[in-house]
């Protein structure tokens, strides 16, 4: 992967991206939070190298070509590779896009400004959840869905 092994604690992290800049920025962040990371272009054979890896968190760049959603699919139809989690990023303006990797499968779908924010804290919940492949995700930080309803305050009684 792109750092020196830091021994067999070293949460390992497989990025799906075309986009050098996006590709870049990962890479610096996980060398900031003391994860490994693989950046390769999404395609066939995608849960295969996850497996291979034993990565803890795939991250993915959703484009509207339909590559990124199609590896999506195949990582969450492989045994090997459905539970680990997949946190994708997308353009805020195509929430279509958004929809479609929700019915892909992937566990998280933030837009491009989100995901820049909260890569860090990402990248450090897959650097500290100990030696297990998918072992889930970290706390999450937006579910799949809208925010849950809150809950109204209940009256003072008497």
């Amino acid at each position: 992967m792109g750092t020196a092994s830091h021994g067999p604690d070293l949460r390992r992290v497989l990025a799906l991206t075309g986009e050098l800049l996006l590709a870049t920025r990962i890479r610096e962040t996980a060398r900031q939070v003391g994860a490994e990371v693989e950046v390769r272009p999404p395609g066939p054979g995608a849960a295969e190298r996850a497996a291979a890896l034993g990565v803890h968190l795939i991250l993915v760049a959703l484009e509207p070509d339909g590559a990124a959603l199609e590896a999506v699919k195949e990582l969450k139809a492989d045994a090997r590779t459905r539970s680990i989690p997949v946190v994708a990023t997308y353009p805020h303006v195509d929430v279509e896009l958004r929809r479609r990797a929700l019915e892909a499968g992937c566990d998280r779908v933030l837009p491009r400004s989100a995901f820049a924010t909260l890569l860090p804290e990402l990248l450090r919940g897959a650097a500290a959840r100990g030696a297990e492949p998918g072992a889930g995700p970290p706390k999450p930080l937006v579910s799949r869905g809208s925010a849950p309803p809150r809950t109204p305050p209940t009256p003072e009684e008497p």
